[in-house]
């Protein structure tokens, strides 16, 4: 009977926890205040900050999911799919910021990946899918992946997703098999890369353009359309729906990587 009733107080105690964790826990108050919801973004940019990026997407998963999702909620969200790809925000902006000529060896070096299997690829790709969903239309719209339709704020983060997107795709062993310590090549990538990774420069050029036209100018804004004309120019206008990967977009992604190899040091 003492074992028993020892077996019940430790269940109810474990409840008990389990309790007052939940009730805690912010990501467990009520959605349809406005101090709930920003508590829950703090919470998540908490995790964020200390690079548990799983965590933070856990606790915004309900307010992401709820009729409270606003652009902030969005942009937070997306930024957990970022972390997860090695997305840095103030990294990449101080490697753009402090970085000589040679953008393509900076952009690797802030976000190296050495293959797909580290998966950085498919989350970059996951966070710029949710800064989509930002637009003003429906995705049935076909304005849907429009800069136009989306804030600035937005396409800001697009931007770096983007630039980001590339260097990652750039950097691992199908095409670049780059030096995470220098962020160099070590091989030509001209006439490298699967199709899905050469739609993948495809549309991340088109997009990078798209949203450059929809952001304040600044240094860092003007060195980067320095280095999309140096490689595409007027080309780098494209569909913008990434599920999209035809020869079109093949072929514009073979061009703009033999464009990045020539201004990419070995």
């Amino acid at each position: 009977m003492n074992y028993l009733r020892f077996g019940i107080c430790k269940i109810i105690s474990v409840f008990i926890i389990a309790f007052f964790i939940c009730s805690c826990s912010k990501s467990y108050q009520d959605l349809s205040t406005s101090n709930a919801r920003k508590a829950i973004i703090e919470e998540a940019n908490g995790f964020l900050t200390a690079g548990n990026c799983l965590q933070a997407r856990s606790v915004l998963d309900a307010l992401y999911a709820s009729q409270y999702a606003d652009t902030d909620v969005k942009l937070v969200y997306a930024s957990t799919y970022g972390c997860s790809g090695g997305f840095s925000f103030t990294t990449v902006l101080g490697a753009l910021t402090s970085g000589g000529s040679d953008t393509w060896s900076t952009l690797v070096k802030a976000d190296y990946s050495a293959s797909a299997a580290d998966s950085k690829v498919i989350n970059m790709q996951k966070s710029a899918e949710i800064i989509r969903t930002t637009s003003s239309v429906g995705v049935s719209d076909t304005n849907y992946y429009k800069a136009a339709n989306r804030p600035n704020n937005a396409n800001i983060m697009m931007i770096f997703t983007q630039l980001t997107l590339i260097g990652v795709t750039i950097s691992a062993d199908t095409m670049g098999k780059a030096n995470s310590s220098t962020g160099h090549k070590t091989q030509t990538i001209t006439g490298l890369g699967t199709n899905e990774e050469l739609c993948i420069l495809a549309h991340a050029f088109y997009t990078i353009k798209d949203s450059l036209q929809y952001v304040s100018a600044g240094s860092v804004f003007n060195k980067i359309a320095t280095s999309l004309n140096a490689v595409c120019g007027s080309s780098c206008s494209g569909t913008l729906d990434p599920s999209i990967c035809t020869a079109t977009e093949q072929s514009d992604g073979l061009t703009f990587g033999a464009a990045i190899d020539s201004s990419w040091s070995l």
